[in-house]
C-alpha cells in the first residue's frame, strides 16, 4: 500500500500469510530529500499475534502493509442487510437530521462498487459512487460522504 491511501482509523493487514489486521493510529515520514522519504504506521498489534505480549504497540513500514478484502462477511458483521444474496449489501442509519444510504454491490467479474449518500433534513447531500474493493476503500468513501460509522472486524 501507499501512505497516501491511509488515515488514522482504517484498518489494514501488517501480515498476510497470518492474517493479522489492526488499525492505523499514526503515519510517520522518515528520511530526507536526498534519499528519498519512507512512510511507517503506528499501531496495535494484533492479539493473536505472538509478539503482542512483548509489544502490544509497534511501528510497521507502509511497504508491508497490505488492505482487507471487503467481504460479505465483514459487511453483515457491520449492520448490513443482505438484499440479494451474496451481490448487494445495504446499511441504512436514520438519525433525527440524517439518512445515511450505503449500498455495496459485488458484480459477477469480481468487482465490489459501492453508492453512498449522506444527507441531511436540508437537503444537503453527500454522494459517492465508486469501486470499494478493500475495507480502507469503503472508510475512505464513508469519510467523504460524511457518514459517521465505525467499521470493526473484531466481534
Amino acid at each position: 500500500m501507499k501512505a497516501a491511501e491511509l488515515q488514522i482509523g482504517y484498518w489494514v493487514c501488517y501480515s498476510k500469510p497470518n492474517g493479522y489486521v489492526t488499525r492505523v493510529d499514526d503515519i510517520r515520514r522518515y528520511g530526507d530529500e536526498s534519499i528519498g522519504y519512507e512512510y511507517a504506521i503506528s499501531c496495535k498489534r494484533d492479539e493473536r499475534d505472538p509478539l503482542y505480549e512483548k509489544a502490544p504497540v509497534d511501528s510497521f513500514n507502509v511497504e508491508i502493509i497490505h488492505p482487507i478484502p471487503l467481504t460479505p462477511e465483514i459487511l453483515k458483521m457491520n449492520g448490513f442487510r443482505e438484499d440479494r444474496p451474496g451481490i448487494t449489501y445495504r446499511y441504512r442509519k436514520f438519525g433525527e437530521t440524517t439518512i445515511d444510504v450505503i449500498d455495496v454491490f459485488f458484480h459477477s467479474n469480481g468487482k465490489v462498487t459501492a453508492t453512498i449518500n449522506g444527507m441531511t433534513n436540508d437537503v444537503y447531500c453527500n454522494y459517492v459512487h465508486c469501486y470499494c474493493g478493500h475495507v480502507h476503500e469503503l472508510q475512505h468513501a464513508m469519510r467523504l460522504c460524511r457518514i459517521d460509522k465505525e467499521i470493526e472486524l473484531e466481534d
